[in-house]
């Protein structure tokens, strides 16, 4: 089993990454998710958090979730702890939305998240992580139709990337709109852009571990004064992950 070029089994234990990010999670709440797919998703976000070092000089985490509507979970100053951050991601509902306007929460997560004053730090490297099981698709509830939906997405995934951060897309089953993922994702798609065929093995420690590996290899280089915002700082951080990939330092 290949995940972008990963294969199944080749992580035999489990990092845990002490790299200082502000990551935001941006969550699928759309009515395509079954319960128990729902809860897989739940519970991918609850592990991969837990491999982090949680803390308000450590990683901060916010989360956002959508469907017909945006759904603010909570932000980077509303917990500091990790049992509390890992509570907080467990209470997160399923809305059951017929619509996936999947460009309200990235707006979201550049207008508010990320935010002067809402915990973002200038000197951290800010990581968004959106997941999804299909496309686009603003349904009755806006004025855009299904193509200019996903333009929209695209535009507000930009001014995310704009900005410095990078962007991990993570598509779930046959019905994701593999070049939206690929627009969303930062580059190199097949770094940034992680594709699985079910809830099931989004939730195998393969999939989790190599995210956790990519993160860690991706932000580990981008600290304190070397980590400046826009497309510049980017690229120079994306050509580093390609020479430190094999040689990067997890805790154990």
């Amino acid at each position: 089993m290949i995940f972008n070029g990963v294969a199944s089994g080749s992580y035999k234990r489990t990092p845990l990454c002490k790299t200082k990010i502000d990551l935001a999670i941006v969550i699928d709440s759309s009515n395509s998710l079954l319960a128990l797919d729902f809860r897989n998703q739940i519970q991918f976000v609850k592990d991969f958090v837990d491999f982090l070092v949680i803390g308000s000089d450590a990683t901060r985490v916010a989360a956002v979730s959508f469907s017909n509507y945006l759904v603010p979970q909570f932000g980077f100053n509303d917990y500091t702890t990790k049992i509390d951050v890992l509570s907080a991601i467990n209470d997160i509902e399923h809305y059951k939305g017929e619509a996936t306007r999947t460009y309200l929460a990235l707006k979201h997560t550049h207008e508010h998240i990320f935010a002067p004053g809402n915990g973002e730090r200038s000197d951290v490297v800010d990581v968004v992580i959106v997941l999804t099981d299909g496309d686009t698709n603003p349904g009755k509830y806006d004025i855009f139709t299904a193509s200019q939906g996903k333009i929209q997405t695209q535009k507000e995934a930009a001014l995310i990337k704009d900005r410095g951060a990078y962007i991990f897309a993570i598509g779930v089953g046959g019905g994701v709109d593999v070049k939206e993922l690929n627009e969303i994702s930062s580059d190199p798609d097949q770094r940034f852009t992680i594709q699985v065929s079910n809830f099931s093995q989004l939730n195998s420690d393969e999939v989790k571990e190599m995210l956790l590996k990519r993160a860690c290899v991706e932000t580990m280089e981008c600290q304190g004064s070397n980590c400046l915002s826009g497309n510049g700082a980017q690229n120079v951080h994306i050509s580093v992950l390609t020479i430190i990939v094999s040689s990067v330092l997890f805790y154990f």
